[in-house]
């Protein structure tokens, strides 16, 4: 048997859907289909939180029920467990030990790490944008001093208005 028919077989047998078994190994019902028609592999640790998750040995997904290498009748029908794990509550549903290879779990710490670089960047943006408006805004007050000093040096400087110009015609050689 190929191991995209094991696979099949040994979630019907624990009575899963594709969608149950992506569910409980946080990975995507596709990935599930493309295993289970062939187009592509489960990786080993997915194999792995797959027999773990249907109930038999690694050696039943990937041989079959009847070609394990070296083991009788009856041992192959009991399957081994794959993984040791403490036992968890009864009402929690089962989940692999490690999330599979397509989704990756953020430790809480990590998250809190890019919460805090996020607050830092927007404290830094804010910073920068109030600092730009206080310099438009100091440069504007200088401009407006020095218009208003112009403004009063034109009003109440008579000089230029009692000097006269004379105007000579340029001459061309």
């Amino acid at each position: 048997m190929h191991l995209q028919n094991n696979l099949l077989e040994a979630r019907k047998r624990a009575g899963l859907t594709q969608q149950d078994a992506a569910e409980r190994l946080t990975i995507s019902r596709q990935a599930i289909s493309r295993w289970e028609s062939g187009t592509a592999k489960p990786s080993i640790e997915n194999l792995m939180a797959l027999a773990k998750l249907y109930g038999v040995s690694t050696d039943t997904l990937l041989y079959g029920e009847e070609e394990h290498l070296g083991k009788s009748a009856e041992d192959a029908q009991e399957p081994e467990p794959v993984l040791q794990e403490a036992e968890e509550p009864a009402s929690a549903p089962e989940a692999p030990s490690k999330p599979a290879a397509g989704a990756k779990k953020k430790s809480p710490s990590r998250i809190l790490r890019r919460v805090i670089l996020l607050a830092v960047a927007v404290l830094l943006w804010i910073g920068s944008v109030l600092l730009a408006a206080w310099s438009l805004q100091a440069r504007n007050v200088q401009q407006t001093e020095w218009i208003d000093e112009l403004k009063e040096d034109v009003i109440t400087d008579d000089s230029y208005a009692t000097e006269t110009f004379e105007l000579k015609p340029i001459e061309w050689r």
